[in-house]
């Protein structure tokens, strides 16, 4: 951010905006901002293919004790 005191002075400002002081220093290290997306847990989700079910009316294959042993 530039700033102009006056016509002969001029002066850079670089602010860092941050939660925590480890967060300040991490900004600082790096020179980018620490960004959390709370939603993408959501979107993940949200476009990872569901697991089908059997609908309740299927009926649902069983295994034997004697095939589970073989």
């Amino acid at each position: 951010m530039k700033i102009s005191l006056h016509p002969e002075v001029k002066v850079q400002v670089t602010l860092n905006i941050a939660r925590s002081l480890e967060e300040a220093k991490t900004q600082e290290k790096t020179g980018k901002a620490v960004i959390v997306d709370h939603n993408a847990e959501d979107r993940k989700a949200k476009s990872a293919p569901a697991a089908v079910a059997p609908a309740a009316d299927e009926p649902v294959a069983e295994v034997s004790e004697e095939e589970e042993a073989a």
